[in-house]
C-alpha cells in the first residue's frame, strides 16, 4: 500500500497491491482520523445498512465478516447475467503478425551471409498467425453520488466480472482493476482523493465471489470510504467531497501516475447502474472481441 501525490494535479492516489489490504487498512484510517476529529463517520447517522447496501452493515468487524463470505445477492445477479448471455461466442484470440522467410530461390543460405543481413536471403515478410499475448486492463471507475441506489450499483460488479468471464473463457488475459476518485474531499492544497487497486492480475484465476464482493456496494461505501481517511491529519469534508463518475478526467490523471505495463489494452468500464446497461456492456465487449478489435 502507498500513496502518490501530485501537487501539480492536487491529488492524493492511494495504491492497493491488493483489496485484502484495503479491508486490513480502512478501518484502522478511519479509526485514526475520527480519534483527531479529521473525518465524518462510515456507519451510523443517515449511512445506514440499506444506504450502504447490506443488512449486517453496522461496524468495521461485521463488514470483514461479510466481505470474507460469498454474498448471495450478488452472485445471483451474475448468475442470471451468464445464463442470460449464454448464448455468445468469442473466438480464439489470434494475431497476424509479420515474419521473415528465407528465400528458396535467393541462392545458398550461410551464416555469413545472414549475418551480413543481405535482403535476397528473404521472400517479402510474410504474415504468420499466433497466439496473440496482449492481456486486457479493465479498468472501473465506481464513483457514485448519494442518491444512486446499491441496487443501482451493483449492476457495475456484475457487468465487469461477466465480461472478464466471458473473455477469459476465450482465451484472453485480463486484468482488472478498480479505481475511485472524488474532487473537493480535503481542506489543504491537494482537496482530490483517487484510489486504485488490483482486483485480478492476468495471470490470477477468476474468483468471482471475492470479485463480486469488492465491486458491491456495501463494500465502495464502506471500506473505499474508510481509505478516504488515509492521512489523519488532514481534514475531510463533511460530505467526502464530490465523487467523480465514469468518464470524469480525473481518472486519466490517475492513471497517468501508475504504471500501465507494455503490450497492454485498456477497456474502460462506462457509468453503469441499470441491467440494461450492463447487459450492453458485454455485449459490446463481445461485439469488439468478434470484430478482432480485442486482439
Amino acid at each position: 500500500m502507498k500513496t502518490i501525490e501530485s501537487i501539480q494535479h492536487g491529488i492524493r492516489v492511494v495504491v492497493a497491491d491488493s483489496i485484502q489490504d484495503v479491508v486490513v487498512h480502512a478501518p484502522k484510517w478511519h479509526a485514526a482520523s475520527m480519534a483527531k476529529g479529521m473525518t465524518t463517520r462510515v456507519f451510523g447517522g443517515m449511512q445506514t445498512p440499506s444506504w450502504l447496501g447490506h443488512k449486517e452493515a453496522t461496524d468495521w468487524q461485521s463488514m470483514t465478516r461479510v466481505f470474507n463470505n460469498p454474498w448471495p445477492k450478488g452472485l445471483n445477479l451474475l448468475d442470471a447475467m451468464l445464463r442470460k448471455l449464454s448464448g455468445l461466442e468469442l473466438p480464439a484470440p489470434k494475431v497476424n503478425r509479420r515474419r521473415r522467410c528465407f528465400s528458396e530461390v535467393s541462392g545458398e543460405v550461410n551464416i555469413d551471409r545472414a549475418m551480413r543481413g543481405e535482403v535476397e536471403l528473404f521472400d517479402d515478410i510474410a504474415r504468420r498467425e499466433i497466439s496473440n499475448p496482449k492481456v486486457f486492463r479493465m479498468v472501473l471507475p465506481i464513483g457514485f453520488s448519494s442518491d444512486i441506489t446499491p441496487e443501482e450499483i451493483v449492476w457495475t460488479c456484475v457487468a465487469a466480472v461477466a465480461a472478464t468471464d466471458l473473455l477469459e473463457n476465450a482465451g484472453r488475459q485480463v486484468e482488472l482493476i478498480v479505481a475511485k476518485a472524488n474532487r473537493y474531499i480535503y481542506s489543504d492544497t491537494m482537496p482530490s482523493f483517487g484510489f486504485v487497486s488490483t482486483l485480478k492480475s492476468c495471470t490470477d484465476p477468476l474468483d468471482k465471489s471475492t470479485l463480486v464482493n469488492a465491486l458491491s456496494p456495501w463494500f465502495y461505501r464502506t471500506f473505499l470510504f474508510g481509505c478516504q481517511d488515509h492521512d489523519p491529519n488532514v481534514h475531510v469534508s463533511g460530505l467526502r467531497g464530490r465523487p467523480a463518475i465514469a468518464g470524469d478526467p480525473i481518472y486519466k490523471t490517475i492513471f497517468e501516475l501508475i504504471d500501465t505495463p507494455e503490450n497492454t489494452e485498456l477497456i474502460q468500464m462506462p457509468f453503469i447502474i441499470t441491467e440494461k446497461d450492463a447487459e450492453a456492456f458485454i455485449r459490446d465487449v463481445a461485439a469488439r472481441a468478434n470484430a478482432g478489435n480485442l486482439d
